[in-house]
């Protein structure tokens, strides 16, 4: 004979509390491998531009390094940036503009001509400091493109 709970919902809401925390635990376990998996691409691709930092007062834009810091970026400023894979990107790079080190926009920057092709915030919302990050990275945009020429001359070519 089966033994009933004595309260249904309960038990019921017990279970499906555990199989969730189960679920959750897969799903966590599945991104850090796809993390571990990118990174090293990620790596390849985008290392000579690693360390690039541009900085006036409390504001610092920086060439975003790993693939759990898209991931840490998109979850502090409820964007798109990992969920859409964004390091994947082989003609973009990436950015973090943050005030006092704590972000508040991200940037992505077209390889093929320098420009800037987004630059959001929280929500895909402008920061109250958008001009501010906007002059600092067009200030700086001829390091990016220094790093573009030294990379082309560092490569073998290809006949």
């Amino acid at each position: 004979m089966l033994a009933r709970p004595e309260n249904l919902n309960e038990a019921h809401d017990r279970l499906v509390a555990k199989k969730r925390k189960v679920q959750r635990k897969k799903h966590l376990l599945e991104i850090r491998q796809e993390i571990r998996e990118t990174q090293q691409i990620y790596a390849e691709q985008k290392k000579p531009f690693f360390g690039l930092c541009f900085s006036k007062e409390n504001l610092s834009i920086s060439v975003i390094e790993t693939v759990k810091d898209f991931m840490d970026q998109g979850d502090a400023l409820h964007h798109c940036i990992f969920t859409n894979e964004y390091y994947t990107k082989k003609n973009s790079l990436i950015l973090s503009a943050a005030i006092d080190n704590h972000p508040v926009e991200t940037i992505e920057v077209s390889l093929q001509t320098l420009e800037i092709i987004q630059c959001r915030g929280p929500r895909n919302k402008y920061s109250k400091d958008h001009k501010k990050i906007l002059n600092l990275l067009r200030k700086n945009l001829y390091q990016i493109k220094a790093r573009i020429e030294k990379r082309k001359s560092d490569s073998p070519l290809v006949t």
